[in-house]
């Protein structure tokens, strides 16, 4: 026989190296099964839970708009996510935290009977954003340009009321005269009336900005809000207890088999050694 023949393994002997050793390996295999199935019955199964961020807003012609637009806050949000995990590094749960920021989104991975605790994490992040320097200074500014714009639109229609009152004055002077019967007179009194009713226009349309910035701060919300609260996924997510229990079998078959093939191998190899030797 060549020592090409002697090189190569048949399935028949791998079949009898399997036979001559099938009390071990069927105690590998059973201890395998025995210890995941203990570890899949103890295995408690991951969900995900997310929220959605919405950031400060408020209410303009019935509808809502943001103070920040979404990549302003998402930026903000993903500074403050790394700072506030440095600051917790111990923390289990905010460690666990994932920031999405294309999706404005935080998510974590924990237990089923972990909720209060995740909702508590999450909470405990968006109060600390809300903390933040720069957080607050954006919305302070916008609110003051607000209320510069109403200001503003608040003394530009006094200015308007005290003319319309000044030329009603004239008018009324006007009437009073017998110059007010002729051509001039006559065109003299349309363009105080012209003028008076532009600016009343102008006040009328003043008044619409003005009701509409005072909803805007009547209505301003400051808070970064979990759109829907915490929201847990329907399906547990990872490795699941019957999936894990599956794992450890097969791998309690594959492990027993390379124990037995290792320790024929060893076996053989001494022998032959020992063979060698006594030459």
């Amino acid at each position: 026989m060549s020592q090409q023949d002697n090189d190569i393994i048949s399935m028949s002997d791998l079949l009898v190296t399997l036979i001559k050793h099938i009390k071990l390996w069927l105690v590998l295999v059973v201890l395998g099964v025995i210890l995941s199935i203990i570890y899949g019955v103890k295995h408690q199964d991951n969900y995900e839970f997310s929220a959605n961020l919405l950031g400060p807003s408020y209410i303009s012609e019935g509808t809502a708009h943001w103070v920040m637009d979404k990549s302003e806050l998402s930026n903000l949000i993903g500074v403050y996510y790394k700072q506030y995990q440095d600051a917790n590094d111990n923390d289990f749960f905010i460690n666990k935290i994932q920031f999405d920021a294309d999706k404005l989104q935080l998510n974590i991975k924990a237990k089923k009977d972990q909720n209060e605790q995740v909702i508590t994490s999450l909470n405990e992040f968006i109060d600390y954003a809300q903390t933040q320097e720069q957080y607050k200074t954006t919305i302070s500014n916008w609110q003051e340009n607000v209320e510069f714009g109403l200001k503003q639109l608040q003394q530009q229609n006094k200015v308007y009321a005290d003319t319309v009152k000044q030329f009603q004055h004239n008018i009324e002077t006007l009437s009073q005269t017998k110059d007010l019967a002729t051509i001039n007179g006559q065109a003299l009194l349309n363009n105080l009336s012209n003028t008076i009713l532009s600016y009343q226009n102008q006040m009328f349309n003043n008044d619409i900005k003005i009701q509409h910035y005072k909803s805007q701060l009547q209505t301003l919300n400051k808070k970064i809000l979990l759109l829907g609260g915490v929201i847990k996924s329907y399906k547990p997510v990872g490795l699941t207890s019957p999936v894990i229990v599956i794992l450890g079998i097969i791998l309690s078959l594959v492990l027993a088999t390379i124990i037995v093939f290792i320790i024929e191998f060893i076996k053989n190899l001494r022998q032959e050694v020992k063979q060698k030797l006594a030459k």
